[in-house]
């Protein structure tokens, strides 16, 4: 590695990045967890898996959409939707809604 590639970047300005203006704050640590549920339901294993599908139909659930600002039906159709994919798939489509829930609506 050079010492240019090693050196610290400023952070872009709100809404200089190529996906468009970031979320911030409590609404985006709440779609965080949001994003956390749906990936360990799909990707993890054994306690973790079946305590996220669990969550997912629970209240805790509805209410952690709500502090994210995002609404709990598109969430459980996208869960729905995952649930026929392949794995390769699921992973893409995650990856997708990482990003997706980085922004605002």
């Amino acid at each position: 590695m050079t010492a240019a590639s090693t050196r610290l970047r400023p952070a872009p300005k709100s809404g200089s990045t190529p996906l468009g203006k970031r979320l911030l704050g409590e609404p985006r640590l709440w779609r965080e967890v949001v994003y956390q549920g749906l990936f360990d339901a799909f990707m993890g294993r054994g306690r973790h898996r079946r305590n996220a599908i669990r969550w997912l139909s629970s209240n805790d659930f509805i209410h952690v959409c709500d502090l994210s600002q995002v609404n709990p039906a598109r969430v459980m159709e996208l869960a729905e939707k995952l649930w026929t994919m392949s794995k390769e798939e699921q992973t893409n489509l995650l990856r997708q809604l990482r990003v997706h829930l980085e922004r605002k609506e």
